[in-house]
């Protein structure tokens, strides 16, 4: 089995041999940058391909590598997150930590017209948008014919009411 140590990285990939071949054999150097990658969110077919070994063999030989990489990876950016907020360097962190971490979100309440509070993610609204939508909320709020107002003296009942 040849073995070839790459130019950009330094890590040792092991050409693949046949079915009963020598098998692989992890360094440090190799741990490593296997950690590094999933680290990152690199897939562990994406791993192997780099090191030049099958999944199957990544995960029998760095399982433990694999399995906590991740985690470090995501706490290490949380700290950053939470570090950039605390220090009030960045309004988007502090943004990013209330919605996922204290389930703040962009939705706003509005009173509908049959006076219940909903819902509407109007964050993804183009301005346009939201005028057509606030013209049509104005527009909901017009007395419908069943109510019980008074009409103008005079006006037959058809003219617009006064409230």
């Amino acid at each position: 089995m040849k073995k070839t140590e790459c130019d950009e990285c330094g890590v040792t990939k092991t050409e693949p041999g046949v079915a009963g071949g020598q098998s692989h054999q992890p360094t440090s150097k190799n741990r490593k940058f296997v950690f590094e990658m999933a680290r990152c969110g690199v897939s562990h077919i994406e791993i192997a391909r780099v090191i030049n070994i099958a999944a199957g063999t990544l995960r029998l030989h760095y399982r433990e590598v694999l399995a906590t990489a991740r985690t470090v990876g995501n706490t290490t950016m949380a700290n950053s997150v939470f570090r950039a907020g605390t220090r009030g360097r960045s309004v988007h962190a502090m943004s990013l930590w209330l919605k996922c971490r204290a389930g703040w979100s962009e939705t706003i309440k509005l009173d509908t017209v049959d006076h219940t509070a909903e819902q509407y993610d109007l964050s993804r609204l183009t301005d346009e948008q939201i005028d057509q939508w606030e013209t049509l909320q104005l527009l909901a709020q017009v007395p419908d014919e069943d109510d019980e107002t008074i009409s103008e003296p005079g006006s037959g009942g058809n003219e617009p009411r006064i409230h």
